[in-house]
């Protein structure tokens, strides 16, 4: 009886099996179609200026969606003051406007609406005042740029009208971190970089920590076109040449090592 019992209960678990096997391609087709993986992100890094005129160094990564569907952002922040410096970490939500002027979208970072901070750390020069709050640094604000193409994020206004008529205040795509060593050349104003381990030649964008390595160059170098090691945390950004071609340039990220090559 317990056999007979058994068996009628594996047969109607097998019927049951089958008949969900027949329904179940048409939600899994559907849910295939919309997903989005989690390493769908395209970092940007580059600066940008507050509202309370802050300068802050800016690494925002967008999540890829569906046309018209708000999506996800993270973003980490970095604002040097002669006093203090404010790193930030948030994530929230920001959406797309299509049709602007020359074929251009806006971009709505929602910080005020949908931002969350992950982390702050403040660090300050004065000993007794190393919790002084930094205006609008932990205040959430909404951040707008506009982009032609997607390798630059431009800082605007809520119109969508660039802050600025150069790119003092742009973000640039781009690629994973690596590390490069090499040597570094910085001769009649032309920096290039010739990697090592690749042989690889690279112009190198003036962009991240440029401004410290050309100090440091200028401080080790004693004689024209003289090559200077550098290993460093770097990253490449698309840029165009001196003829107008498109090319990839070296962004330093951080130096790891400056010195000497002799």
């Amino acid at each position: 009886m317990k056999y007979l019992f058994s068996m009628v209960l594996l047969i109607i678990v097998c019927a049951c099996s089958k008949k969900e096997v027949k329904k179940e391609p048409f939600p899994f087709i559907e849910v295939k179609v919309i997903e989005v993986k989690e390493n769908e992100w395209t970092v940007y890094e580059g600066k940008i200026i507050t509202q309370d005129n802050v300068l802050t160094a800016v690494e925002l990564s967008l999540k890829e969606n569906t046309v018209g569907v708000e999506s996800d952002y993270k973003l980490k922040g970095v604002a040097l003051t002669e006093t203090e410096a404010v790193f930030n970490m948030s994530h929230g939500k920001f959406n797309v406007t299509y049709g602007l002027a020359d074929n251009a979208m806006g971009i709505e970072i929602k910080a005020r609406n949908t931002g969350k901070l992950m982390t702050s750390t403040i660090i300050t020069h004065s000993k007794n005042d190393r919790k002084r709050k930094m205006p609008g640094a932990f205040e959430p604000q909404n951040i707008y740029f506009i982009t032609n193409g997607g390798e630059q994020l431009i800082l605007s206004n809520d119109d969508f009208s660039p802050i600025a008529q150069d790119n003092r205040y742009t973000l640039y795509k781009r690629s994973n971190l690596f590390t490069a060593e090499g040597y570094l050349t910085i001769a009649e104003g032309n920096p290039e970089f010739f990697e090592r381990n690749t042989s690889e030649n690279w112009k190198v964008a003036r962009l991240g920590v440029y401004t410290e390595i050309d100090s440091t160059y200028k401080k080790l170098s004693t004689m024209a076109y003289e090559g200077i090691y550098l290993k460093a945390l770097a990253y490449s950004v698309a840029d165009t040449s001196d003829a107008g071609d498109p090319i990839r340039k070296l962004v330093v990220k951080r130096i790891l090592e400056m010195k000497v090559s002799h």
